[in-house]
């Protein structure tokens, strides 16, 4: 468990460095609105990844067939709203 832990932690943590260290590339590359819209995909990828990473939908769709009628359309909004 602690080197499954420490390689995604690296890896996460390497990721950022890379970010960090291309930053005086993107600015003097990129406009301001440039600048915006590559940060709105990085936000965008990081919300993503955090419903992928939660595996919700999946074990919604384990129990969605199990019930039936209003049972199903509770569980799919409290699906989405819990993620």
């Amino acid at each position: 468990m602690k080197k499954e832990l420490i390689i995604y932690g690296l890896g996460a943590v390497l990721l950022k460095f890379i970010s960090f260290l291309l930053m005086p590339l993107y600015a003097s590359r990129f406009s301001t609105e440039d600048f915006g819209v590559l940060t709105f995909l990085q936000i965008f990828a990081t919300v993503v990844g955090w419903f992928l990473g939660l595996q919700i939908f999946s074990g919604m769709w384990r129990y969605y067939y199990e019930l039936d009628g209003d049972d199903q359309t509770k569980l799919v909004k409290s699906s989405f709203g819990f993620s």
